[in-house]
């Protein structure tokens, strides 16, 4: 092989790398566009409606005891749902559990699975781990991008709902729940 042929076809080989890579940070900005686009809706659009009742969810507290999510909110709260996969859940829930956010409100954060290193003894604190594993869960409140949050009243009925990333947007919808119970 020459030279020439060489350098050309190490040439064409970095262009079709560097064309797979702007694919791939096109295709990635698109998807940030989707999300956050109101004019698609998004995830913007995602959760039960506002005023809707929400279902009563039959869950397992960390410690494995069977509940139904009225009587984790009887008075109302915020519902996080979270996913073990999710950086921003990594993240954000363990400052959830150290205090940081909805104050005495309660708030039950659902996982499909509770990761262990999550799982802790405390079941009076006021946030809840539960498991909402082959519930249906995520289809029934169309959540489809974690952290997403509601803010239930006592009945179960929808005040607000949004994606969350840190513990002052969780405050946010809880402030808002104890405001309208």
């Amino acid at each position: 092989m020459s030279p020439v042929f060489t350098a050309s076809y190490v040439a064409l080989w970095v262009v079709v790398v560097l064309l797979a890579v702007a694919v791939v940070v096109c295709l990635r900005q698109l998807g940030e566009v989707y999300l956050v686009s109101a004019g698609l809706r998004g995830v913007s659009g995602d959760g039960l409606d506002e005023g809707r009742t929400a279902p009563d969810l039959e869950v397992r507290l960390a410690s494995g005891t069977p509940a139904r999510l009225s009587s984790l909110l009887p008075a109302g709260g915020v519902l996080l749902f979270a996913a073990e996969q999710c950086h921003v859940c990594e993240e954000l829930v363990p400052r959830l559990l150290d205090g940081e956010g909805p104050g005495a409100l309660p708030l039950v954060i659902a996982y499909d699975t509770i990761p262990e290193r999550l799982k802790r003894p405390a079941e009076e604190a006021p946030v809840k781990l539960v498991e909402h594993a082959g519930s249906g869960a995520l289809l029934s409140y169309k959540v489809r991008v974690t952290p997403f949050a509601f803010r239930l009243d006592g009945d179960l009925r929808v005040g607000s709902r949004g994606l969350v990333n840190n513990p002052e947007q969780v405050a946010f919808h809880a402030a808002a729940a104890g405001s309208s119970s």
